[in-house]
């Protein structure tokens, strides 16, 4: 027969594979659902987007909220300054947004997905949308986010971690604040079709 302590540790070690219920993980996705919907549609205020980008930014993927939220999220991931050029002052989001344009569907939406969990993903810690944020504050999410229990959390903030990372470093203006000088072989322009 088993005694109330081996019973308490079983229990345990169940709760530790299943840490909620099925009802209860049905539950929070569909809270989890209406907050991001809700949040989609009720929080689109677009005088706040507005003054997050710059004059003459015009995606061609993106919607001009979801390009902001891309311009907060690189001016985070690499903020730059006098020496070093950040992603905002080498145009990341402009060059993710037309990358995305050669892209199916899926992948775009995934990439809006990604960017609506970040904007949105504050609201129920904070009570406000990431790019409302302070700097400290938005460092403080993106964080918590990197560093989460949550899968499909991470893999979001890596997910657009990378495409800033990649767009950033594959420009020449990059190269100089990490001791590269580039290709060995000179570049030379293709050839024009007559």
């Amino acid at each position: 027969m088993e005694t109330v302590n081996e019973i308490d540790c079983d229990r345990a070690q169940l709760s530790l594979l299943h840490p909620i219920s099925r009802r209860g993980f049905l539950v929070r996705s569909a809270g989890a659902s209406a907050l991001l919907a809700g949040g989609g549609v009720l929080g689109c205020d677009d005088d706040h987007y507005g003054r997050l980008l710059r004059a003459g930014d015009a995606p061609l993927v993106l919607a001009p909220r979801e390009f902001a939220i891309l311009r907060a999220f690189g001016k985070r991931i690499l903020p730059g300054d006098a020496e070093n050029p950040g992603a905002d002052s080498l145009a990341v989001p402009t060059r993710i947004d037309r990358e995305l344009s050669f892209h199916r569907p899926a992948l775009q939406n995934d990439v809006r997905d990604a960017l609506l969990l970040v904007e949105w993903w504050p609201l129920l810690t904070r009570l406000t949308r990431f790019s409302a944020l302070s700097d400290t504050e938005q460092d403080a999410e993106l964080s918590a986010m990197m560093t989460s229990r949550l899968v499909w959390r991470r893999a979001a903030f890596q997910g657009l971690k990378f495409l800033i990372m990649f767009f950033h470093y594959t420009q020449d203006a990059s190269w100089p604040v990490i001791g590269y000088h580039g290709p060995w072989v000179a570049r030379v322009p293709p050839a024009t079709l007559a």
